[in-house]
């Protein structure tokens, strides 16, 4: 084993004492406040999922509860309220009109909840829903599965995001199919938005292109702007994309199996956090944080 020279030493102890010095000061910053607790607010331990916050601290989360038999448990979706109350969005014990709720949630300024839900019924629908908890179980129904209204699609998928407007975004399909036409729509209650489908071109930077509908989680601000992370048809390019309605703007790319983009996070002024994993020059996996600003 080589032996560090001695000229190194006094470094390595220097680095170790502003280590222990500095640590205690950057964790008196942090002030860790318990919005619910399993025991004391009645969930079942380990089903907390998801939690999500607004401006306000209001924090959404989906959980699950004991059945009144005793046995059986049922999911809901709540807000922990700032004055230390907890709100249910929706919550339906005997499973009359939800069967369950995703672990996904949105919540705005407003402290409005979005989410994915499973209808109860023979029929198996999902709908995503958005709702202020005022009167339990009482949302609004943003788009579903049931093939019978405007707002229907072959499938949704539950990640979705929400603006203070209460407009949700989400990923889904025309189709039941997986592999069925799919893409980014958008809603409010009524008749969705489809933003792009990965069988027709949009405009990205002034060019014809295609996405190819694979975005996870994409991210609405209050302008309506919504960031993605997919990839371009046919080359299988990697990139984070901003837009809305068939037109987007590329925020970064990379060439096809190179660099991997984690779910974007788009807030009001146009700025994009996001992850990115790469593979450096040894060939070694790596990530790192980058922020990117996105001018309207």
């Amino acid at each position: 084993m080589q032996m560090p020279k001695l000229g190194s030493l006094p470094m390595v102890a220097a680095l170790a004492a502003v280590v222990s010095l500095t640590a205690p000061a950057l964790a008196a910053q942090y002030r860790f406040v318990v919005v619910a607790d399993h025991e004391h607010d009645k969930f079942n331990q380990g089903s907390f999922a998801c939690a999500t916050i607004n401006e306000q601290g209001e924090v959404a989360f989906k959980a699950a509860r004991t059945a009144p038999d005793g046995v059986n448990f049922f999911d809901g979706t709540y807000r922990a309220n700032t004055d230390g109350t907890i709100t249910a969005i929706v919550e339906d014990p005997n499973r009359v009109q939800f069967s369950f709720t995703g672990n996904f949630t949105s919540i705005n300024d407003k402290g409005e909840v979005a989410l994915g839900a499973g209808l109860a019924g023979p029929e198996f629908v999902n709908v995503i829903v958005r709702g202020d908890g005022r009167v339990v179980n009482q949302v609004t129904t943003i788009a579903s599965t049931a093939g019978d209204t405007a707002r229907d699609l072959g499938f949704v998928n539950f990640n979705v995001s929400m603006n203070t407007l209460g407009e949700v975004a989400f990923m889904g399909g025309l189709e039941p199919s997986f592999f069925g036409p799919r893409g980014l729509f958008s809603g409010t209650g009524g008749p969705f938005t489809t933003h792009y489908l990965d069988n027709a071109d949009i405009i990205l930077d002034g060019h014809s292109a295609r996405f190819s509908g694979f975005a996870e989680r994409p991210s609405i601000n209050l302008h309506g702007d919504i960031a993605v992370s997919d990839f371009l048809q046919l080359d299988f390019r990697p990139g984070i994309f901003v837009g809305q309605e068939g037109k987007f703007r590329t925020i970064i790319s990379a060439a096809p199996f190179t660099d991997q983009f984690g779910q974007p996070v788009l807030n009001d002024k146009g700025t994009v956090g996001f992850q990115r994993n790469f593979f450096d020059n040894n060939g070694a996996s790596s990530a790192q944080s980058s922020p990117a600003m996105a001018v309207r």
